[in-house]
């Protein structure tokens, strides 16, 4: 699966899904009707589970938060002065854990993150305030068929003061 430069905190759009965790590694893919954990590999990727969105009764999303704006770079302004100094460091990645739950089921996907310590807070926490409209409504997850432009979305709405006013954002567009 190939990497987009389309990604805000731990999500991002790869050949035109949307990506929970980093799509080189084992990742959750969100799709108009599909909830699905990969893990890549040469061969193409195995799939871990995958339950239609109308069999999922929750959702949620465990990333840890950074109140730093880009992470990633910070830590690898970090990881350049350690090695111009002669450290020998490794950066650290921020897990994404992702579990859905169904009627006979608790699936986890233990996902492959991005450099840095945690993801910017107000993107981070808007992310998560799509996750129950996205189990809830078919018309939210109709927006999965252009993850760039619910991507946009989510940027914009990162600026709400309160959850409700993220809601209203992502809603309206």
């Amino acid at each position: 699966m190939s990497s987009s430069a389309h990604r805000v905190a731990y999500a991002s759009v790869a050949d035109g899904t949307l990506i929970l965790g980093h799509p080189s590694g084992t990742h959750v893919a969100l799709t108009h009707d599909r909830v699905r954990a990969l893990d890549p590999s040469s061969e193409g990727p195995v799939v871990l589970w995958d339950v239609p969105w109308e069999e999922v009764s929750a959702l949620a999303v465990e990333a840890p938060e950074s109140r730093v704006r880009h992470p990633g770079r910070l830590t690898g302004s970090i990881m350049g002065l350690a090695t111009a100094a002669g450290l020998d460091w490794e950066p650290a990645t921020a897990p994404v854990r992702v579990r859905a739950e169904t009627a006979g089921a608790v699936l986890e996907a233990e996902c492959v993150g991005y450099v840095g310590r945690g993801y910017h807070r107000p993107r981070a926490r808007t992310l998560a305030a799509l996750i129950d409209p996205l189990v809830a409504d078919e018309g939210v997850r109709a927006q999965l068929a252009d993850p760039v432009a619910l991507l946009t979305r989510v940027v914009a709405a990162s600026g709400a003061a309160t959850e409700d006013e993220i809601r209203d954002r992502l809603a309206t567009g």
